[in-house]
């Protein structure tokens, strides 16, 4: 055998393991980033902790989220921070529950469920799969002494899809349906669409109302 030929080889050899170790860190490296910046994310900003903690102790609200609109694109993670406040006189558990509701047109504000025929629709389950934290879709709860409250962030990552088979729409508004349940048995949490809930029902949620946040998607 040539031992220059041979040398040579090795070389390569040497060359071809050190390029996919660098190649691998990188990619763990890349990794890494993106999971630091989605745990950044999900934070709530100290502005809006103050805005939250201010509405709450005017006494007038139960539930409060005072940014509920914001614009990302797909990929991209948006949190809203919201501040449940207990006024029951007592210690409560209460739980949380977070669904999509329906997306219309940024410009026209036409509603895409009526759109012309033809357009892409998005499908509910899959953006509460997909788009949503689970601990927002499975009985999410959370204890608070009396007169105690707690600033909780709600984020939602703009996925690339909006169904199974249909890339996510420009250029459109998507509506989320957030509810706070004020009973400790969740079990009786039934969901969070407004066809779900009579005005009886409506009792069952902290603050007696379903509030709403829209993520623009540009």
């Amino acid at each position: 055998m040539d031992r220059k030929g041979f040398e040579i080889s090795v070389s390569m050899l040497v060359v071809l393991i050190l390029s996919t170790v660098v190649f691998a860190g990188g990619l763990y490296m890349v990794k890494q980033y993106f999971t630091l910046a989605t745990q950044v994310q999900a934070q709530i900003d100290a502005d809006t902790t103050r805005q939250i903690n201010a509405k709450l102790l005017e006494g007038t609200e139960k539930v409060v989220i005072p940014i509920h609109k914001k614009t990302a694109r797909g990929g991209q993670v948006v949190t809203f921070g919201m501040g449940v406040l207990n006024t029951l006189g007592a210690e409560h558990t209460f739980g949380i529950d977070v669904s999509f509701a329906n997306a219309y047109d940024k410009d026209t504000e036409e509603s895409i469920e009526v759109a012309t025929e033809g357009q892409a629709r998005p499908e509910q389950k899959y953006i509460n799969n997909n788009w949503l934290p689970q601990e927002f879709t499975k009985d999410n709860q959370f204890t608070l002494a009396p007169n105690a409250r707690q600033v909780i962030p709600i984020p939602i990552k703009v996925d690339n899809r909006m169904s199974d088979t249909e890339s996510t729409r420009r250029a459109t508004t998507y509506v989320f349906n957030v509810c706070v349940f004020k009973s400790d048995d969740s079990s009786q949490q039934i969901g969070c669409g407004e066809e779900q809930f009579s005005p009886i029902e409506l009792a069952l949620l902290h603050g007696g109302k379903i509030l709403k946040v829209y993520v623009v998607v540009d």
